[in-house]
Order: structure tokens, then sequence, then C-alpha cells
């Protein structure tokens, strides 16, 4: 699911209501009955109680945002398209590719605003893409139906970042006072933030 803002959350929840898709008191009287030192979101909790669903959630953020949604529960995508992302890179990000048109390969995501996802997918695939909004489960879904039981891949990839940020870690230790290391770190995070600001997102 998208990281959104608690005024973004207070908007999809009005949204839902406001379409018939949701209980509005049953809903109102939930949130103020909640623990307000809860960290979790209100959408969380409202999805794990069944006042809503994650279908629709994503349905809603997609309209606010301003990107487009598709329910992939609904289409068959050909095994040369899914292809074109490799299964790992799927479980990692949460992505589906759905086709190619007008040079811009289009891929589903349960994430539209995590920058460093989208980032990560263009520079893997060397190729500009467009993301499309969906819910997890049904990413999740359309990746165990293509690709089977995807557990074992999801806990290489969490090990992999694990022990890449080990290294990262101990990387940093030795060098951490040198002068040209500093230099460098400066010029990589600008290239970084110049890199990131050519994706842009519509603002909540």
């Amino acid at each position: 699911m998208a990281q959104l803002t608690k005024a973004a959350e207070e908007r999809i929840i009005r949204l839902l209501v406001l379409e018939g898709l949701a209980d509005g008191k049953a809903i109102a009287d939930y949130l103020a009955s909640r623990d307000p030192a809860s960290k979790t979101s209100s959408l969380t909790e409202l999805i794990d109680r069944k006042f809503i669903n994650e279908d629709m959630v994503a349905r809603a953020t997609a309209m606010i945002i301003g990107v487009p949604y598709v329910e992939l529960k609904n289409i068959t995508i050909d095994q040369d398209i899914l292809s074109i992302i490799p299964q790992e890179a799927q479980v990692r990000v949460l992505a589906i590719p759905l086709g190619e048109k007008d040079g811009l390969l289009n891929v589903a995501m349960a994430d539209v605003t995590n920058v460093q996802a989208t980032d990560y997918l263009s520079n893997l695939l060397n190729r500009p893409i467009r993301v499309w909004m969906s819910s997890e489960h049904g990413i999740r879904e359309m990746i165990e139906k293509n690709h089977g039981d995807f557990s074992g891949i999801s806990e290489a990839v969490q090990e992999g970042k694990t022990e890449a940020a080990e290294d990262q870690t101990k990387a940093k230790t030795i060098v951490q006072d040198s002068p040209i290391s500093k230099a460098l770190n400066t010029i990589l995070s600008y290239a970084v933030k110049t890199k990131a600001s050519d994706i842009h997102i519509e603002p909540l």
C-alpha cells in the first residue's frame, strides 16, 4: 500500500464513504475509539477490521494521487510481457509489467509513491516506465499465479538487503574519515537527489 500522509488517508476515507463503499458512521465510531497513540495507519486498521478492503483503498488512492488504476484479478498478462521484469525484482518492489505503449512500459505497483522503487525498475530495465496503482494482494496473487509460491525469493531478497546494508556500514566505518570519501559522498548525494527529482508524482 502506498505511504500516505494522515490528511491523504482522511481524504481516501471520505471518498469511500461518499461513494457509498463504506459505512461512514461505523468508521467514524471506530476511529473515535482507537488509541490516538497507535502507530498503525488508520487505513491499515480499517482494512484489518473489514470496514474496507485493499482494492477500495488502491482505487481511491489512484484517484487522489492522479495515476491510473488496474485491478489485476480481471486481466490476463502474456508470459512474454511478465518476463520483462525479473521475478526477483517483481517481488522486491511488488510490481507487475502490464505491457508497452507509446515507448513506455506500463507497470502496476503497490506503492506508486515509492520514487526509489520506480527509479530502481527504470534503471534495471534501462527504459522509461509509467506506473499504475494496484492493490498489494492483487500483485502478490499475480506473482504467485505465474511463478508459484515466492516466499523463498522474498526471504532471499530480504537477506540480500540486510547483507548489503551490513556491507555498506562496514565500508563507511573504514573510510568515513577520508577526505576523498567525504567528497564522493557529497557528489553521490547530489546525484541521487537530482535523479529522484526526474520522477514527479502529484502532491497529495
